[in-house]
């Protein structure tokens, strides 16, 4: 934890270093003293743990940069065929950002990717390049689901590991919560893209997927605070300027969770396929199962010069099997087959009432095996985090310091009035401008000793 004792905006510098796919970089500042031909007009960052509005449990989004750059000579306007960088503008660029109190000494302020670009042209004149960007999460998100191994008592931050990294992200670069690592019977996974991934299993273990300031991809818990964060604690005159309001806005009164109660658990025959193998080594293309494995057992091969079959080996994913296997001659059309244990399931519903909310029921489709004891636990949890998520604070217009992230710390104090408490950040606007200010969403921690 870092106190934050610089509470409010401090005529921080912003540097903005666009990279183009031919190894050249674009680089301005948002003080046009800095650079004489171009510099940051506005830079707007919008940051997320969900979206509530839709799932009160809240839905992954990538969090968002609206950048507005001036240059003199419209190097940044798409459609400048004299600009070094025409053709180069468009989805995927990366653009780092930093931010500095001296305008030398530069500290990460995200790396992000851009979605749209625009700007005016003129032949001779110049204008504003209007970009938008998203952090990592978006690209990842839109990313087909990988194939997976076959998982029965999985924690779910070693699921969401292989997930990621099977898209590519270093090791190094996911950081998980030791909240947010959460036994599970069985990994499933729904849909077709990450994002559909990500969602279904935070949601199960009430947690939120972020992207740091050092681009670094991180699982927090949905209402408590994360394991590394800043605190800010403000006191009645320092909220003396601020807007806030209490909002307890909430469309639910009644919870259904649907989940998997596991009937039993069966010893089958998973699959059974003639395959034929050359001469050395072999891999085979993927044999699907016949249901969903919890685990794979054995393997075995029946039939003629399946004696020639040595060294074999196996991956096991959720749907099917890949099987490595050398052989000392070729051998054709012999039978591979293999056993493993497969849940037999049936879905069932709990419901609980929720306190003090509007009148519709919210259905969670856990799509997970779990016992009725663990639905019932998971049952009442959701009910706490809904009764406690609505319990927020709205600060509006201020000058707050930029360094507050989603899932700081904020503790406001010497109030007299209901807005003393503790708060997690939930959602942050901060807009560089000549009218600096921040807006952010503030979730009381109910009864919190973090």
């Amino acid at each position: 934890m870092s106190i934050l004792t610089n509470h409010f905006w401090n005529g921080e510098y912003l540097k903005c270093i666009i990279k183009f796919g031919d190894g050249t970089e674009y680089v301005t500042y948002n003080n046009n003293n800095l650079s004489n031909a171009n510099f940051i007009y506005k830079a707007s960052f919008s940051l997320k743990d969900g979206n509530n509005s839709v799932n009160p449990l809240g839905i992954n989004e990538s969090s968002v940069l609206y950048l507005q750059v001036y240059d003199k000579n419209d190097y940044l306007s798409p459609l400048n065929t004299d600009s070094p960088y025409y053709g180069q503008m468009h989805h995927g660029v990366e653009i780092d950002m930093f931010i500095s109190y001296d305008g030398s000494t530069w500290d990460d302020y995200g790396v992000w990717y851009v979605t749209n670009w625009s700007g005016s042209f003129n032949t001779g004149g110049h204008g504003i390049a209007n970009i938008t960007c998203e952090d990592r999460l978006n690209i990842l998100g839109n990313m087909d689901i990988p194939k997976l191994p076959a998982y029965a008592d999985v924690y779910s931050g070693s699921l969401i590991r292989s997930v990621l990294t099977s898209c590519g992200v270093a090791n190094e670069d996911i950081i998980i919560d030791a909240s947010c690592n959460v036994w599970m019977y069985y990994g499933v996974y729904n849909g077709k893209k990450v994002r559909d991934f990500l969602n279904n299993v935070c949601q199960v273990i009430e947690a939120r997927i972020i992207v740091d300031r050092h681009n670094k991809i991180r699982v927090i818990p949905s209402l408590a605070l994360k394991e590394n964060y800043n605190e800010i604690d403000l006191n009645g005159s320092e909220l003396g300027g601020l807007q806030n309001k209490v909002t307890r806005a909430s469309e639910y009164n009644r919870i259904d969770i649907k989940y998997l109660n596991i009937i039993d658990k069966d010893r089958k025959e998973l699959f059974r396929k003639k395959i034929s193998f050359n001469s050395g080594f072999n891999r085979s293309d993927e044999i699907r199962f016949y249901s969903r494995a919890l685990s794979v057992e054995n393997i075995g091969f029946e039939g003629a010069g399946s004696e020639n079959i040595g060294n074999i080996d196996f991956t096991a994913y959720q749907n099917g099997i890949v099987i490595d296997a050398t052989c000392s001659s070729a051998v054709t059309d012999v039978t591979v087959f293999g056993y493993g244990i497969v849940a037999d399931t049936k879905e069932e519903i709990i419901s609980g009432d929720v306190r003090n909310t509007g009148g519709k029921t919210f259905t969670f489709n856990t799509n997970q095996m779990m016992s009725k004891d663990n639905a019932s636990s998971l049952l009442s949890s959701i009910i706490n985090y809904i009764n406690n998520i609505k319990n927020q604070i709205a600060v509006n217009g201020t000058i707050l310091t930029p360094k507050l992230d989603i899932g700081d710390l904020v503790v406001i104090d010497n109030t007299n009035s209901v807005y003393d408490g503790r708060y997690r950040v939930s959602n942050i606007d901060i807009n560089f401008s000549s009218d600096y200010n921040v807006d952010c969403t503030l979730v009381r921690l109910e009864a919190s000793n973090d």
